[in-house]
Formats: C-alpha cells, sequence, structure tokens
C-alpha cells in the first residue's frame, strides 16, 4: 500500500501555483514550478520502478497503461474544451496549426512538435497555442517509455554478474544525470533543443529519483533496525 505524502501535495500545490502566476506575469520566476514537478516525478516513479523489477513484480505494459490512463482522459477533455472554444474564434491557419497540436498532444509529443515549430518557448504568444503547455507531458511519457526498459537491461546484466542491484541502478542513474546536466550547460545545442528534448531534461527527473532513492534506502534501514529493536 502506498503511503501518502501531504508534503508532496503541498509543494506540487505552489509549483502549479507558481506556473500560473507567471502565466498571468505576476511571477517572473514561476516557470521554475515546471522543473519542481519533474524532481517531484522522479522522485516518486524511479524508486517506484526499481523496487518493483528488483522484487520481480514490475510489468512493463501494465506501468505504460497505469499512466496512458492516468494522463489521457484529462488530455482529451483539455483539447476538445480547446477546439471547440477555439473554432469560433480562429483564423484558419491559426486552427489548422491548434489541430495539429491536439494530435501532438494526444499522442504525447507535443515536445517535439513545439521543437519544430515553435523553437523558443519564451518568443511564443499562449493565446494561439492553448495546449503548448503539454509540451511538459511529452517529457515525461518518453522517459515512462525509454527508463523501464534500460533498468530491465541493468537487472538483467546483475543477475548474470551477481551484483547488487539497487547499487548498479544508483550508479547508472547518477552517472546519467551528471552527463545530462553538462549537456544542458553545454553549448552543444541551442536553447530550444536543451527546453524540450528528454536529455536535456534528465538530470531534473534522475536527480529526484536519486533522492527518493537514497530516502527510501533511510527509511527501509530505519524500518529494520526497528525490528531488530522489537526482537530484542
Amino acid at each position: 500500500m502506498k503511503e501518502y505524502r501531504f508534503d508532496l501535495d503541498v509543494l506540487k500545490a505552489i509549483a502549479i501555483i507558481a506556473v500560473v502566476l507567471y502565466h498571468l506575469e505576476l511571477l517572473s520566476t514561476g516557470y521554475l514550478g515546471v522543473d519542481v514537478f519533474f524532481v517531484i516525478n522522479g522522485f516518486l516513479i524511479v524508486p517506484s520502478i526499481i523496487r518493483k523489477i528488483d522484487e520481480g513484480t514490475f510489468s512493463y505494459f501494465s506501468f505504460l497503461w497505469k499512466r496512458v490512463m492516468r494522463l489521457f482522459p484529462v488530455l482529451v477533455i483539455a483539447c476538445y474544451f480547446c477546439f471547440l472554444m477555439s473554432y469560433w474564434g480562429m483564423l484558419p491557419n491559426d486552427l489548422d496549426k491548434l489541430c495539429a497540436s491536439i494530435v501532438a498532444t494526444e499522442l504525447f509529443s507535443n515536445n517535439l512538435l513545439s521543437l519544430h515549430s515553435i523553437k523558443d518557448y519564451w518568443d511564443t504568444w499562449d493565446n494561439f497555442k492553448p495546449l503548448m503547455h503539454t509540451w511538459y507531458l511529452g517529457i515525461l511519457f518518453e522517459f515512462y517509455l525509454g527508463f523501464p526498459l534500460v533498468m530491465l537491461i541493468i537487472k538483467y546484466i546483475q543477475r548474470k554478474t551477481n551484483n547488487n542491484f539497487n547499487k548498479c541502478a544508483f550508479f547508472f542513474i547518477l552517472i546519467v544525470a551528471i552527463l545530462s546536466l553538462l549537456l544542458y550547460i553545454s553549448n552543444i545545442m541551442d536553447y530550444g533543443y536543451k527546453f524540450y528534448l528528454l536529455p536535456c531534461r534528465l538530470y531534473e527527473i534522475l536527480g529526484g529519483g536519486l533522492i527518493g532513492m537514497i530516502f527510501h534506502n533511510h527509511q527501509n534501514t530505519k524500518g529494520q533496525l526497528g525490528n531488530v529493536a522489537l526482537l530484542a
């Protein structure tokens, strides 16, 4: 049974309010709320995937199905609400772009469409791109697609080499997070690529995952010590 985390819900609420205030031009640094969401998502998802893989209870397709069912119904409502509201108020060219954005959003790939069409998020007028903010979900879903597969490969290698899976996963995640951060702060890519592509955002998600792994390991150690004390 999952433990309810009130503190994380409060942090999510603060992040949402910050983003809303940013788009209302009331908080210049409110966009950082999105980065907070990446970290929180990694904190929650990464340790859960690793634990289930280690226990042999992880199902890749079941995991993806749960993620889709959690996000897709809300996305459908948002997409068609935007379409109905825009049908009567947009010029044909703008409506055509909105329809492309709707398709990309429902395929969890609006980050890729935005990279191709917008380039710079900050130079776009939101009124003509009501779904542009779903680029965030595109990055998350790409992570959901790829990360578990990599961890399953590491688990397979760990079985062949008799190493500790949690340690192997931790150091692999740490190395990838560092490489992602170096990629983000480097001048190899234009800013648009850094903003919209998963490899440049991995350090935030995996950074949260590393914190989550350390936290859960600490909690498990405390639990084991408590059990030893009870037995004594």
